[in-house]
């Protein structure tokens, strides 16, 4: 039996009459019931494919799941990963008493600790180390790590992810990121306004200043894609006035415009 698994039991036996019984959090549940049940009684490999379920479904609602994974790599010998682990503990659990134990239990594995620091935008970022998730919605705390190769993952909404390998050696690291906006698309069509001869342009941005998407005579055959945002649209046909536009194109939406010209003062009258 692991050291600490008294204190992990009893921890438990409060989760009985707490947890969410559905979805995701049931399954955790049921996962970390068997993990707790192999580690307690000294098979602790096979635990650990169960600890890991637990902190792919639901890290942030069984966050014990990361400090008895800890002490299963630990009594197996491999603090790197026990070490990481109890970093990632000690940043979400909500106790004080547990995040000094923690942090006690990363001293007992190794003295030589780097200390990792990560900053970037948007700060509304999921991290995850190795895996594992770390933070969600805020930058993290600087988190101990012994030597060694991590894989840091970066993921926010409406942004492209992005990952970093660091290598953490003989001195304290900081890491940053900067994720890119991602950009969406939706369509643009123009309908038959039964004038021969009328022509339409799409342009790329709010004015007739920027790039042309598409030129061509009416009716469209197809919609454009565009990006998400406002687009200028101009129609022109002989003996009618100019017609624009500023169509707005949400993410994912096809966009039908029906002009309707007026007809032009012919020269003589003006």
């Amino acid at each position: 039996m692991l050291k600490t698994h008294r204190i992990i039991l009893m921890a438990l036996l409060g989760m009985l009459f707490s947890s969410t019984a559905f979805g995701q959090a049931e399954e955790a549940y049921e996962e970390l019931l068997k993990a707790n049940k192999y580690a307690s009684r000294g098979a602790i490999s096979r635990s650990i494919k169960h600890y890991e379920k637990v902190l792919e479904l639901s890290p942030q609602t069984y966050p014990l799941a990361y400090f008895n994974l800890a002490e299963v790599y630990r009594a197996k010998g491999e603090c790197e990963k026990a070490v990481m682990l109890y970093g990632l503990f000690a940043q979400i659990v909500a106790d004080e008493g547990e995040k000094k134990e923690a942090k006690k239990a990363q001293q007992a594995c190794s003295k030589e600790l780097k200390t990792v620091t990560v900053s970037g935008k948007p700060e509304a970022t999921t991290i995850k180390l190795n895996g594992y998730f770390w933070v969600s919605d805020q930058l993290p705390q600087p988190i101990q790590l012994m030597t060694g190769r991590y894989k840091l993952s970066f993921e926010a909404v409406d942004h492209l992810p992005d990952e970093q390998t660091i290598d953490v050696s003989d001195a304290d690291l900081p890491v940053s990121f900067d994720l890119k906006k991602q950009t969406f698309f939706g369509e643009i069509i123009v309908g038959d306004i039964g004038i021969k001869g009328a022509k339409v342009r799409v342009f790329e941005g709010p004015s007739d200043k920027t790039k042309v998407l598409h030129e061509g005579e009416l009716p469209m055959k197809e919609a454009i894609k565009v990006k998400e945002g406002k687009h200028f649209v101009e129609v022109v046909a002989p003996e009618h006035n100019r017609w624009i536009r500023n169509v707005t194109v949400g993410r994912d939406e096809k966009s039908e415009v029906k002009p309707k010209l007026t007809r032009s003062r012919p020269s003589e009258l003006n």
